[in-house]
C-alpha cells in the first residue's frame, strides 16, 4: 500500500512539474506575442466582378529594401541611394497587379482573372522591427555571388504607420520612437561584426535632455550623443557601419 502511495505521490509531483513548464513556455509565448506580434491585410479585388477578400497574416518583424533592384551597380548609387524608410515601407504596402502570369483564381468568376492586391498593416505591435534587406544574391558565370546594399535610407527618430495601416486599425494614428539599432560593419554577409545601439534614459538632471546613446561593442560600452546616431541614420553617409534592424516603440 505504501508503495502505491509513493508512486501516486511521485505522480502528482511530476504533472506538478509538467504543468509549470508548459504554462511556462505559454506565458513566455504570450509575452513575446503581446510585444511584437502584428497583423498584415492581403485585400485581392477582382477587376472583372470586381469582389474583394481578405485575409490577416501575423507577422513579428517586416522586411524591406534599401535600394531599388536586388543589386545596383552604380556604386555611388549603392552607398547614397536617395531612398527613405518612408519609401522602403511603401514598396511592402504598394498596389500589385495581378496580370498575366500572376493572374488569380477568383472564387466568384470560377477561373483565373486580373486583379490587384493591397497590403496594409491591421494591427500594429507595441514595438515594431523593420528589418532592412541589405543582402542580395546575383549569379554570374553559374556562381551565386551575394552582395551587400551599402545605401542607406533616411531613418527618422519618429515613425508614424498611419499611411500604410487599414482604416479598422486600432492605433494606427500612434507615434513611434526609434530605441534600438543593430548595426552590420563589413562589405558582405560572410564577413564583418554585428554591433548594436540603445538608447539611453537620462533624467534631466544628468544630461540637459539630451538624447544620448548607448554602443554595445562586444564587452566595450560608449556613449554616444545624438548627432553620431543622426550620423550613421542618415542617407549620406559613406561607412560600411550601416544599421541592419530596427527596433521602434509605441510612445
Amino acid at each position: 500500500t505504501n508503495f502505491f502511495i509513493r508512486m501516486k505521490s511521485a505522480d502528482k509531483t511530476n504533472s506538478s512539474a509538467i504543468t509549470h513548464v508548459v504554462d511556462k513556455r505559454i506565458y513566455e509565448k504570450d509575452f513575446i506575442t503581446s510585444l511584437f506580434e502584428g497583423n498584415l491585410q492581403f485585400k485581392t479585388q477582382c477587376l472583372v466582378c470586381e469582389e474583394s477578400t481578405n485575409r490577416k497574416e501575423s507577422f513579428f518583424d517586416i522586411s524591406v529594401p534599401v535600394s531599388k533592384g536586388s543589386f545596383l551597380n552604380n556604386d555611388l548609387t549603392r552607398r547614397c541611394g536617395p531612398y527613405s524608410l518612408y519609401w522602403s515601407l511603401s514598396q511592402i504596402a504598394s498596389l500589385d497587379n495581378l496580370i498575366s502570369e500572376n493572374k488569380y483564381h477568383c472564387d466568384v468568376c470560377r477561373h483565373l482573372t486580373e486583379g490587384r492586391r493591397t497590403i496594409n498593416i491591421s494591427h500594429l505591435p507595441p514595438i515594431m522591427i523593420i528589418h532592412l534587406n541589405r543582402f542580395s544574391t546575383q549569379n554570374i558565370h553559374s556562381l551565386v555571388q551575394v552582395h551587400k546594399t551599402l545605401g542607406n535610407v533616411a531613418i527618422p527618430l519618429y515613425l508614424s504607420f498611419s499611411q500604410w495601416s487599414t482604416t479598422s486599425c486600432a492605433n494606427a494614428n500612434s507615434m513611434y520612437e526609434l530605441y534600438g539599432i543593430i548595426l552590420h560593419t563589413g562589405s558582405s554577409c560572410v564577413s564583418g561584426h554585428y554591433t548594436s545601439a540603445v538608447k539611453k534614459t537620462f533624467t534631466r538632471r544628468e544630461c540637459n535632455g539630451d538624447d544620448s546613446w548607448v554602443l554595445f561593442d562586444d564587452e566595450t560600452v560608449t556613449i554616444l550623443p545624438l548627432f553620431k546616431i543622426q550620423d550613421i541614420l542618415s542617407p549620406l553617409s559613406v561607412t560600411q557601419c550601416t544599421p541592419y534592424i530596427l527596433f521602434y516603440s509605441k510612445c
